[in-house]
């Protein structure tokens, strides 16, 4: 965990996804994203603003406002969304049994599906890369810790339409099939090691050893992987909603104005 919260490595950036209900605002975050450590969020494949408790408050005035959502702000563990969505996520069923291991999955229709992204069935999350009428294509199965599983003619397929990228929490390296995101798995036999000489050993100088192939092995993971962006998006579908300094509202396509 030292190694993982050092910085926003991309190797443990994932992908997260959910459904919207009708009238439903908040929606739950999961459990392994690292606290504070959403990047983007987008709903229909349509990115959000995100704006902070005040600035949403002033949105969310009009608390049975409905529509296309635009903004979104992160309170008590959840992704909330302005306006209050009016529909829910586009749901069809299977038109056939798929297995396990099936890249295309046929359903009864994909209207209203986005060219690409996350269904879910069952329990089991699954990635598409492209649709046909009647098809989803190239997907990616047993996605967000779910599991590939076999599923019956006329399943529910719901669409995830809620998308966000967030840095995942490390899981435990307990069981013998656990493996590690980092690249670079020698930094985590240094570390070990460094603690286990001074701690079950005693061995100042063999810690001290251990400590500067560990420092090492972090600086080349930051050289190699260190670089990342991460920052609030502002292409958003209405601009008429954006909110840019506390009550106050404007075009962001006007020209600016001096007051």
């Amino acid at each position: 965990r030292d190694v993982a919260h050092e910085r926003l490595w991309p190797f443990y950036e994932d992908i997260f996804s959910a459904s919207r209900v009708a009238y439903q605002r908040a929606y739950d975050i999961d459990d392994d994203v690292a606290t504070g450590k959403i990047h983007a969020i987008t709903v229909e494949s349509e990115p959000l603003g995100r704006i902070d408790t005040n600035e949403f408050d002033i949105l969310h005035w009009d608390t049975s406002r409905t529509g296309e959502s635009t903004h979104f702000r992160i309170w008590n563990n959840q992704i909330e969304l302005y306006p209050l969505p009016a529909s829910a996520a586009t749901t069809t069923t299977l038109n056939g049994v798929i297995t396990a291991t099936a890249t295309s999955i046929t359903v009864v229709s994909t209207s209203g599906f986005a060219p690409s992204g996350r269904v879910i069935i069952e329990s089991e999350v699954i990635s598409y890369a492209n649709t046909t009428s009647t098809l989803l294509r190239g997907c990616v199965r047993g996605l967000e810790e779910s599991t590939a599983a076999t599923h019956a003619d006329t399943t529910t397929v719901n669409e995830r339409d809620i998308i966000y990228t967030a840095n995942r929490e490390p899981n435990e390296l307990v069981d013998t099939g656990d493996e590690t995101r980092i690249p670079d798995p020698s930094i985590l036999v240094y570390g070990t090691a460094m603690e286990l000489a001074m701690g079950k050993m005693g061995d100042q100088v063999l810690h001290d050893r251990l400590q500067i192939k560990y420092t090492n092995a972090l600086v080349r993971l930051r050289q190699k992987f260190g670089k990342k962006g991460s920052g609030s998006n502002y292409r958003i579908r209405e601009y008429r909603t954006v909110a840019n300094l506390p009550g106050q509202f404007r075009n962001p396509q006007d020209f600016p104005v001096i007051s």
